[in-house]
């Protein structure tokens, strides 16, 4: 996949820009759901051994 009709540009070595900084909460609110869909599911597993 060489494109020969342009040569090799320099940026393709430029950093990455840094990712904004709005998601620095995301693991809180991601372990939270976590925490309620393991509470309904045990909540419905004791439902099914409890019949």
């Amino acid at each position: 996949m060489a494109n020969t009709t342009t040569p090799p540009s320099r940026e393709s070595h430029k950093k990455l820009k840094p990712k904004p900084k709005t998601e620095t909460k995301s693991w809180q609110t991601r372990n939270a759901a976590r925490k309620e869909k393991q509470a309904a599911h045990a909540a419905a597993l004791s439902e099914k051994t409890e019949a």
